[in-house]
């Protein structure tokens, strides 16, 4: 039975967001001032086709480059290993059934999540911390953080941390910005509230539940977009994926490529 250690989160309660706030276990100082000194244009991740010799997206190697200094990481290194991430800001029905593959298939994946699928979805957010996943912070109300200011972001994120220890005694590492948007000033931010900031290296259309590609379609393009450390990011509202994760995953193994939890 997969298990996995639950780490209490001190975060201080009523806390003023232009003060010291709890994040890790220790309180961090969110210099503003700094901040303000980093560029605040506006990044909308998405990826290009060019590739290089292993199949690794240049956009996502270039992000790395760019980021790394940030605690901020777009595809991993060369080795054989894939990092399956997913985003759930509302349950569709399919997260169970993710669940019981990753489950037949000995895999651990990373569950973005927000307030509201936490709050509407208690069982299977305790399910996933009792099989071993890695819960990810997708904030509170999911605000975009090009569109927000950089207090609203912190108390976005911090509600949201301290919900998960309040209620779960759980502690979060890492993060995911919403839609994928975010500036040099927000990357900074995360990586003052020591949170690691985790976009990914394939994505595809399957976030509208109304317009869901064919099962054959959807693992062909699974399988065409592996590259070593490819960083998958997928939706449990897609009942396709539910219907082809399976497929996809024995068919990476067969390939040689191993799945993990984030480790950056």
């Amino acid at each position: 039975m997969k298990k996995c250690v639950l780490i209490i989160l001190l975060l201080c309660s009523g806390c003023s967001f232009t003060m010291p706030v709890v994040s890790n276990r220790e309180q961090s100082e969110v210099d503003y001032d700094a901040l303000s000194k980093l560029s605040s244009k506006s990044v909308m991740w998405g990826l290009g086709k060019n590739t290089n010799e292993f199949k690794q997206p240049i956009d996502a190697l270039n992000a790395n480059d760019m980021y790394r200094a940030y605690d901020a990481y777009f595809v991993g290194d060369k080795d054989p290993v894939i990092y399956l991430t997913f985003d759930n800001g509302y349950e569709n029905g399919y997260t169970e059934k993710v669940l019981e593959v990753l489950m037949e298939e000995d895999v651990y994946a990373t569950f973005f999540l927000t307030y509201d699928y936490v709050k509407d979805n208690p069982d299977l957010t305790k399910r996933m911390i009792y099989d071993g996943h890695t819960i990810g912070n997708h904030t509170y109300k999911h605000k975009s953080f090009i569109e927000t200011s950089l207090v609203d972001i912190v108390e976005d994120v911090v509600l949201f941390e301290e919900y998960m220890h309040q209620n779960y005694h759980y502690h979060m590492d890492y993060m995911r910005p919403p839609k994928g948007e975010f500036t040099e000033q927000t990357l900074a931010l995360m990586q003052q509230l020591q949170l690691k900031t985790v976009l990914w290296s394939f994505a595809y259309y399957d976030y509208n539940v109304n317009d869901q590609m064919s099962n054959d379609i959807a693992l062909s393009k699974l399988k065409e977009g592996l590259h070593p450390g490819a960083i998958y990011l997928l939706h449990c509202v897609s009942k396709t994926n539910s219907e082809v994760l399976q497929q996809f995953i024995q068919y990476a193994k067969g390939e040689g490529y191993t799945f993990s939890l984030l480790d950056f």
